[in-house]
């Protein structure tokens, strides 16, 4: 995995906003690493992290995050992004 800068959060953030910071937040938490380091496992990231990820190949398949507020998943699925709702 090709990753630069910091990406995550270790731990969720207690500020709440509204408005322009929407999808800004770190409420993406990694469920499922199939790398053999699992290096980003229970880590939190953004919304625009993901999808930047997803543009440039960051993320390899089987990848899963759940959002920690309302429990929807993303799963990384032949190099593109799937939403599933639990």
């Amino acid at each position: 995995m090709k990753v630069s800068g910091r990406l995550f959060r270790s731990a969720p953030s207690k500020r709440r906003r509204t408005g322009k910071g929407q999808g800004r937040e770190y409420q993406w938490q990694v469920i499922n690493d199939p790398t053999p380091e699992q290096a980003f496992l229970g880590r939190l990231f953004r919304l625009i992290d993901i999808k930047r990820g997803v543009r440039v190949g960051t993320w390899e398949d089987g990848t899963r995050w759940r959002n920690i507020v309302t429990g929807t998943e993303i799963v990384i699925e032949n190099g593109e992004m799937v939403r599933r709702c639990e």
